[in-house]
């Protein structure tokens, strides 16, 4: 099983999509189960001296692994309306740290880590630099996460991998979408040209399998490319043809800002403000590394018809 991939959260919806990913390819994989973990940890040190105490966890899990040539990590909470709880950190943050030590231990040559792009919040360009503004506790786990992972130096390639919005068939995520676009509210902020990073969730698993193979040494981050969609055609789309309200962008912002302000008292209130921004507004990101690398979407226009329609994409090499 020397060239075996090892995935953890496999049933998961980010994992359940890189597993079929994986499928199409010739490598073996092993599924492996993530082990249930909490910790009242919110900060780097807090974090090491807790995760100082899974020794045992790592020589496990590291036992579990040899053979293995690569590790990829789809575990974890991906919730954005939870609260900071010490299960979400302990899966976002510990977890990924165990498994970083776990991978050293058993000589692994790299891991993908899957982030969250929400870790660099409000930014005004998405990019694959390390430094991290999040805005809510899943945001802060996942970068305490990445710190993590990243911490791990010596022989082990070690890639945070930064999905954006991520939409699939049975994401409540592109459930709110398709609802919101077909209602009286669908409404953008000015002329609806802004780009906004949705993507689908076979595109992300296939660049994850990608960098995960890929036989060149890839960079400690990489951030998943926009797919081409601006504020106004993706509720155009998922709205089947319904044109949005414009709102004057001023006054978008002003709501936001208020919204913000609201959302600070509860993560749910904030995760749906930061929502409605991304759709009103938008937010740019870099090219990025994969698409250097001459990795392009499998799944085009035509799989994000498939999903307006509530149908799961399939692989067309399209393009918006």
């Amino acid at each position: 099983m020397t060239s075996a991939v090892a995935l953890f959260g496999a049933h998961g919806f980010m994992g359940s999509a890189i597993s079929r990913s994986l499928r199409e390819t010739e490598v073996e994989q092993l599924d492996v189960p993530s082990p249930r973990m909490e910790t009242s940890a919110r900060d780097w040190e807090t974090l090491l001296a807790s995760a100082a105490r899974h020794g045992g966890q790592v020589r496990r899990l590291s036992a579990q692994l040899t053979g293995c040539r690569t590790v990829i990590n789809a575990a974890g909470v991906a919730s954005a309306t939870e609260r900071a709880s010490n299960e979400l950190y302990g899966a976002n943050s510990l977890l990924p740290l165990i498994l970083a030590r776990a991978c050293e231990v058993a000589g692994i040559q790299r891991l993908v880590h899957v982030s969250s792009a929400a870790v660099q919040g409000r930014r005004a360009v998405l990019d694959e630099a390390t430094e991290a503004a999040p805005l809510s506790p899943y945001a802060a786990s996942k970068a305490l996460g990445e710190r993590a992972v990243l911490s791990v130096a010596g022989a082990l390639q070690v890639v945070a991998y930064r999905p954006t919005s991520v939409h699939g068939l049975d994401r409540s995520m592109t459930q709110r979408l398709t609802r919101l676009a077909r209602s009286p509210l669908s409404s953008v902020a000015g002329a609806g040209t802004d780009p906004t990073p949705q993507v689908l969730v076979e595109n992300v698993a296939n660049a994850i399998c990608f960098v995960a193979l890929q036989t060149s040494r890839p960079p400690p981050v990489v951030l998943h490319p926009c797919e081409g969609w601006t504020t106004s055609s993706i509720l155009e789309h998922f709205g089947c043809g319904r044109r949005p309200h414009r709102v004057p962008p001023a006054l978008a912002r002003t709501l936001i800002g208020a919204g913000g302000v609201v959302g600070r008292m509860s993560p749910a209130v904030s995760a749906n403000v930061r929502r409605v921004e991304l759709l009103w507004l938008g937010q740019r990101q870099d090219t990025g590394w994969l698409p250097g690398q001459g990795w392009t979407p499998p799944v085009g226009l035509d799989g994000w018809r498939r999903l307006a329609h509530g149908e799961r994409a399939t692989a067309t090499r399209g393009s918006q």
